[in-house]
This record gives structure tokens, sequence and C-alpha cells, in this order.
């Protein structure tokens, strides 16, 4: 009897000694160099901007956008200066986008066909001038280029004046703010049709700046007279020249 109450004793003994938690911690591997660490992933870049519309003379991505964001203006029926057929202005967060077509008898002589883009910058009516195409004349800004020269499609990249005649005069008074040249427009076109985008980052800040609403209008000449403007209206006897008001555009 004394052997199996020694037995006993020893087996609790045992159970006791197993149910012990160990003093020592389980070793652990050792840190793996750091040439064999995983590599971490890598932070993703933001996205790149891309620009909607190419301006190389295909006018194919003008169809892809979204036709509630292009702003378009066609030539009246009755207008006196017909030159000028469609125009479609299209803006983003960094580019105007502009797209016209125009009719190739109203400028025959292509050594040098000179155009004009007119901005009212701060969508104000009470301020600017030169009321000679739209009504009012409210345009702060004038840029001045060439469409074609010497027989040739030419980019259109103009000079870019500020109005300082009295508001909502006709005239020809401006200031220079930006050479030609500087890049502020690029252009190109054939068979008729005309693109260009102007960067809003080059635009001047001064006098005034362009705002996120402004109006905007264009016209093309043959030997410094306009042949074609957009937009436009139907000449009548309430409105003999035919003139309208000029395109509403929103940057986004």
């Amino acid at each position: 009897m004394k052997k199996i109450y020694i037995l006993m004793a020893l087996l609790a003994t045992f159970a006791i000694s197993c149910s012990k938690p160990s003093n020592d911690p389980t070793p652990k591997p050792d840190p793996k160099p750091d040439d064999e660490q995983p590599t971490p992933e890598p932070e993703p870049e933001p996205d790149q901007y891309v620009a909607p519309i190419t301006v190389d003379g295909d006018f194919s991505d003008w169809d892809k956008l979204d036709a509630s964001k292009v702003v378009v203006a066609s030539c009246a029926e009755n207008a006196l200066k017909t030159g000028l057929k469609v125009l479609k202005v299209f803006v983003d967060e960094m580019y105007m986008f502009v797209y016209f077509e125009y009719d190739d008898a109203a400028i025959p002589d292509k050594s040098d066909v000179q155009g004009h883009v007119y901005f009212d910058a701060d969508n104000d009516e009470t301020t600017g001038g030169c009321a000679n195409q739209w009504t009012p004349g409210c345009i702060e800004y004038m840029g001045e280029g060439h469409f074609f020269r010497n027989d040739a499609i030419s980019i259109f990249d103009p000079s870019l004046s500020f109005w300082t005649g009295e508001p909502q005069k006709e005239g020809w008074e401006w200031e220079d703010v930006v050479a030609s040249g500087s890049g502020l427009f690029n252009g190109t076109g054939k068979d008729g049709k005309y693109e260009m985008a102007m960067l809003f980052e080059m635009f001047p800040g001064q006098p005034v700046p362009l705002g996120d609403t402004f109006g905007f209008g264009m016209d093309i000449q043959q030997a410094w007279s306009s042949v074609g403007i957009l937009p436009n209206a139907d000449s009548n006897d309430d409105n003999p020249n035919g003139k309208s008001k000029l395109l509403t555009v929103k940057r986004p």
C-alpha cells in the first residue's frame, strides 16, 4: 500500500511540474539581414494629367467629349460675315480648347490670314470695351495672331493685349501684356477646320485676372478686315451689324 501512495505522489509532482509555465522565453529566430527583408509596396503615384484634346489636326477627339460641357456658337443664317461656320469651346482644369470651322472661300489669299481671340475676363458687362463686333463692348483682353502664312497653316501663338480705351466703346486701343510666340496658345488645322489650346496658368493675372466665368469670341480676317465673327446674330433692322453677346465659358 505504501508503494501505491509513493507512486501517486510522484505522479502528482510530475503533473504540477508539467503545468508550470517556463521561465525561459521561446527562442525567436534571428532577424533577417536588411537585404533579405521584404520590400515595402511603393506608394501609388498621383494620377497624371492627360489632355482630353491633342492639338494635332486630328479632330476626332472632339467627338468623345461630354457634349453638355462644350459651349457652341454656330453662324447665324442671316449674318453679315459668314467666314466662320462654327465655334466650340471646352475647358478643364488646365486648358481652354477651341475648335472652329471656316469657309475657305472667305479667305482666298492665304499668304497672311489674321485672327483674334477676345476675353471678357471678369464676366462684367460694365467693364472693358471694344464694342466693334459684339454687344455690349466688355472685352478686357485681345489676342492677335495668324492662322495662315505663306499659303500654309500657321501655329496660332498670338500676342495678348489689354483694353485701355473707354468702357463699352468701339475702337482699337490696346496695351501689349504678352508677346507673340510666348506659348500661351498652340494651334493647327486642315481641311477647313482648326483647333487650338490655351494654357490657363500662362494667362496674365494683371491688370485683370481671368475669372472662373468669362466671355469669349473670335474672328478670322482677310487683309486685316474680319470676314468671319463668332458668336454672331442675324442682321436686321434692329441689329444691322448682326452683333451678339460673347459666349459664356465656365471653368470647372
